[in-house]
């Protein structure tokens, strides 16, 4: 049957981004398909694209900040633009000097005397581009040519004076009729002959005014300010969209370096390693747990079952293969055969041989995917666990109670928060197992523990479940550390041959502007006036601006392999998050680029000779069309995407089966890393250009227009829907533009503008012609510093909040079995595909349903592979949904505090629900005297305690606090045996059902 264009259309749509109506009273989003429409593309406030999608809401509050930022530096580098354009010099004539023949008479040889005759300048002195650039002023410089290194005095304002030496002979009259043709300035390439020497007019002239020094400060100081306000901006969005947007990250503890157990541990340690009730036992003491589970390693077979799947899918499109199903058209035969090669990697010549062929060949490849499957399910290497966890909570609030005792803070917000806390070391479960062992723990980290000190977990606030990659669980450690340096090793590599070519470039251009130069020097009009016949080598400058033009768009090019090399490594690297790799990635974009496009050439150009950066096919003309290119060509190329244009040419011809063209229908990711280090890119080159060339901000804003339009465009027609990524993605942007801000000081300071005192033949101390006065530089990085050194307590002052462990997560104290209810409710009604019914009282779950916690965004491999489950051995997949199964009822808390445990984070009061925390402080009181299990557990629909809600105050919480002393491992055991509803034999509280999660019930391996 032929597949169904429309069904293939509307499952693309329903891919994408949608705004859904709201309840006027709970303002929850109304799901189902006439409850949604796409965004206006004229929706302008991130907030509300935001709502439906927290990544891109914070990446268009980005590209808002970035345009205002350059537009505001655009404002204050004009002061340069129009100081440089009212005082330009470039001038088309010289001054030349002949002295007249020798005289002698009765008197003896009488003195010289000179000549002057205006000669006019045959080439075009100046562009649109040049005469705005710092070199325009034609500064002045040493005392042998008075002009400074980087003026070029073809160029500007000079007196070519003609001296007679041992290799220039005596002027005769002849030379007098037309000097300007028969004396020319010497060139580097003169071999002899009549030349004259140039030097600079300094009398028309000026150093570089300090107004412009003084703008590089005021630069410097508007940059960091607006720095802050991106941040602020970054902030104030992010913050709000995590209160409004309650996922199921907000009640999620990650923890990482867990111990790993070694071969030669004993079976009763690998079961208390790799239990869930360990941790249960940890991390009850900050409040309820509804879930806990190990990270096991179950990505190769993840990976191995996704690569049947696609293999599958290239089969049956050939196995659907027939010619005549393609309608023809001009080159349809050509294209058929690129379309299976792209799609198949089969060359077909449309024989029912090659077809048969090719399946064949498609299925060994299957066979073989096949039996690695069954190797890695034998081996049982989804038993293991790779030192990594999630803890569930039922509230928030104990989250953040988790987060409070156990997540690393940066040194100065404890400085100024509680400096005690700097030293202090935090609850050990390391100490806990080895307490319940009696023995050490033996563990593939321990000679890293050892040596580096390290005894605790590192804790921080989950990812969406959405955006953990479980197929890269496989690689971790010194392999993931290696895989790192191989990759940055390898994007290295091409940014230094990219430098090598972009040198090569250089010295071409330098050869031709030599040739360029000598041309039109040489070149002599009759007649001055009339500008239209000026003696040019057209074929000359013509090669000089290709090469130019040529040299900016190979500079683009590199950077598009750098991209293309970049994110392929990074899949390499296989990051275990998605939003970690994201943020890695912009880091590591944006420095390899502006490394290419910037600081490269301007430390090539500064090796090279210095008078030529300010004329045609100079540094500064080749700055502007690098941005102009870097800032408008990476637009276009996400608005004519290749990859996608070839898709929708070949579905609706070439596509043989349903599964096939739903597949190239499907709506491209929107790139979030790459987007935003475009943003990064095109800022930053304008932050390193602008001292040469003013424009820079100008086609910043320029290239920031174009990308707002196009990005807009593409993320909220063309593009799906993004993936749920962490507000932190963004982090590291501020700090790696403030970097480029100290590099720009020094580049401007030492390579492009320095100043160099000399001494003159007077004595008299002068300064080198860029005049640009050192205080300024030096106010610069003494503000750069403050901005640094002070940058904790000045965001702290602002209000700026980095804290995301500790971040309001909007769930309102809702409990985490209940959220679960009503997400699975909503995703249902959504149109998404379940297999068992919904209850809809109070958002109570049946047992039977626990099973498919996946369908409602939960933690478990099996979330973003429901494709590949049917790849799987069905004993296999119940095994791992056993794992991350949702328990019926919560693990109550653990009311006991730890050794070293803050009392502020666990205890009588702390683990109580936050419902019955606000009557505690309220004072509501009730007849019934309070007990210990009244207060234990109080969740609508989940409560413990026979009697209501009492009133406990701080002092009657305060004396029930128990009184043993804690365990060395940090652990106290519960006053009395009737303290909790069950215990194990540890004396830890366990779920009031027979929990499965037992040490000493881990599960044996499946056989298969």
């Amino acid at each position: 049957m032929a597949p169904r264009m429309e069904e293939a259309r509307m499952r693309a749509n329903s891919l994408k981004l949608y705004d859904y109506d709201r309840d006027p009273e709970t303002g929850r989003e109304l799901t189902g398909a006439s409850n949604r429409r796409l965004f206006s593309l004229f929706t302008l406030n991130p907030l509300k694209v935001g709502k439906a999608s927290m990544a891109l809401g914070l990446y268009f509050t980005s590209l808002t900040c970035f345009l205002i930022v350059s537009i505001v530096l655009s404002i204050v580098t004009t002061v340069t633009v129009f100081d440089n354009a009212s005082n330009l010099r470039f001038n088309d004539t010289y001054t030349l000097l002949v002295p007249e023949p020798r005289v002698v008479d009765a008197y003896g040889v009488r003195p010289t005397t000179y000549r002057q005759e205006q000669c006019k300048r045959t080439y075009e002195v100046t562009t649109p581009i040049t005469r705005v650039s710092a070199g325009s002023r034609c500064l002045p410089g040493d005392a042998r040519s008075g002009a400074d290194e980087r003026t070029s005095l073809l160029h500007c304002p000079s007196v070519c004076r003609y001296t007679a030496s041992a290799d220039r002979p005596e002027i005769v009259a002849a030379d007098l009729v037309e000097p300007c043709k028969t004396i020319q300035p010497c060139l580097v390439s003169w071999n002899g002959g009549k030349c004259c020497t140039l030097t600079l007019k300094t009398r028309d002239v000026e150093a570089m005014p300090a107004l412009q020094s003084w703008v590089v400060f005021a630069h410097t100081l508007v940059f960091l300010l607006m720095m802050l306000l991106f941040e602020t901006a970054l902030n104030f969005v992010g913050s709000n969209l995590n209160a409004e947007n309650a996922t199921v990250g907000d009640f999620t503890a990650y923890v990482e370096r867990l111990p790993i157990p070694v071969k030669a541990a004993q079976d009763d340690e690998k079961a208390l390693v790799n239990g869930k009730q360990i941790l249960v036992d940890f991390f009850s003491h900050y409040g309820e747990v509804a879930k806990v589970c190990h990270v096991h390693d179950v990505g190769k077979v993840l990976e191995t079952a996704e690569r049947i799947r696609q293999l599958e899918r290239a089969r049956d499109e050939l196995a659907a293969y027939d010619k005549r199903t393609v309608q023809p058209y001009f080159l349809s035969e050509v294209m058929d055969r690129i379309y299976w090669l792209m799609y198949t990697g089969k060359v077909l010549d449309g024989t029912q041989e090659s077809v048969e062929k090719a399946i064949g060949a498609m299925n060994a490849k299957v066979d073989a995917q096949k039996q690695r499957l069954r190797e890695e399910v034998d081996s049982g290497r989804h038993q293991r666990t790779v030192g990594e966890a999630i803890v569930v909570f039922n509230y928030e609030k104990h989250a953040n109670n988790c987060f409070n005792d156990l997540a690393v803070e940066n040194p100065v917000d404890l400085l100024i928060k509680n400096p005690g806390r700097i030293c202090a070391t935090r609850p050990s479960i390391r100490s806990m197992m080895e307490e319940k062992l009696g023995r050490p723990l033996h563990e593939s980290s321990e000679l890293l523990k050892s040596s580096t000190g390290i005894d605790h977990v590192r804790v921080f606030r989950a990812p969406e479940p959405s955006d953990l990659i479980w197929t890269n669980t496989s690689v971790r450690g010194l392999g993931s550390v290696w895989r790192i340096l191989v990759s940055n090793s390898v994007v290295l590599l091409v940014v230094i041959i990219g430098a090598l070519i972009q040198n090569g470039f250089e010295s071409i251009k330098n050869a031709e502007r030599s040739k360029m130069i000598d041309a039109e020097v040489s070149s002599v009009d009759d007649s001055n006036d009339d500008d239209s016949n000026l003696g040019v080598n057209l074929i000359e400058i013509a090669k000089l601006r290709g090469l130019t033009i040529a040299s900016a768009f190979f500079i683009v090019l590199v950077n598009q392999v750098i991209v293309l090399v970049t994110k392929k490594m990074a899949e390499f690297e296989r990051w275990h998050i998605k939003s970690s790799m994201q943020k890695y990635l912009i880091a590591k974009l944006s420095i390899a680029q502006i490394l290419n496009a910037a600081i490269i050439p301007i430390i090539a150009a500064g090796n090279s000779d210095k008078s030529t950066w300010f004329i045609r096919g100079g540094l500064a003309e080749e700055a502007f069309w690098v941005q102009l290119s870097n800032a408008i060509l990476p637009d276009i190329v996400q608005a004519l995407d290749p990859s996608i244009l070839l898709a929708d040419w070949f579905a609706p011809r070439h596509a043989r089966s349903q599964q096939q063209l739903d597949y190239l229908l499907e709506p491209k990711e929107f790139d979030m890393a790459v987007r935003y280090s475009v943003l990064v890119k095109s800022l930053g080159l304008a932050v390193f250009y602008y001292p040469l060339q003013p424009l820079s901000y100008y086609v910043c804003f320029a290239g920031m227009v174009v990308s707002f339009g196009i990005d807009r465009y593409a993320a909220l027609r063309s593009c799906r829907k993004p993936a749920k990524l962490s507000n932190r993605v963004p982090q590291l942007i501020p700090l790696i533009l403030r970097i480029f801000l100290v590099v720009q000081i020094i580049l401007t300071h030492n390579i492009m503008f320095p100043s160099k005192a000399t001494i003159n033949s007077n004595g008299a101390v002068t300064v080198d012609g860029s005049g640009m006065v050192s205080s300024a530089y030096i106010l610069s990085f003494f503000v750069c510093a403050v901005f640094g050194l002070l940058s904790r307590p000045i965001r702290v002052a602002l209000g700026i909040n980095q804290d995301f462990e500790r971040e309001e997560g909007g769930t309102r104290d809702l409990p985490y079995m209940e959220f679960v209810g009503q997400r699975r409710r909503k995703i249902t009604a959504g149109g998404y595909r379940t297999t068992t019914a919904v209850s809809e009282n109070d958002g109570d779950i049946g047992e039977e349903e626990l099973l498919h916690e996946n369908q409602y965004e939960a933690y478990t491999p099996f979330l973003n592979h429901a494709d590949a489950l049917k790849h799987l051995p069905p004993d296999y997949v119940g095994y791992v949904e056993q794992i991350y199964k949702l328990p019926a009822k919560p693990y109550p808390a653990n009311k006991q505090l730890m050794a070293r445990q803050l009392p502020e984070t666990g205890g009588e009061f702390y683990t109580l629900p936050p419902a019955d925390q606000l009557r505690v402080r309220a004072g509501y009181a009730t007849a019934q005297t309070p007990t210990h299990s009244d207060v234990e557990m109080s969740t609508a629909g989940f409560s413990s305690g026979g009697g209501t809600a009492a009133f406990v105050s701080p002092s009657v919480v305060a004396s029930a606090a128990p009184t043993a002393p804690p365990l060395s491992y940090g652990y106290s055991p519960p006053v009395g045996a009737a303290a909790h509803q069950g215990s194990s034999s540890y004396g830890v509280p366990q779920a009031p059902h027979a929990a499965p999660y037992g040490a000493s019930s881990f599960p044996t391996p499946p056989s298969y």
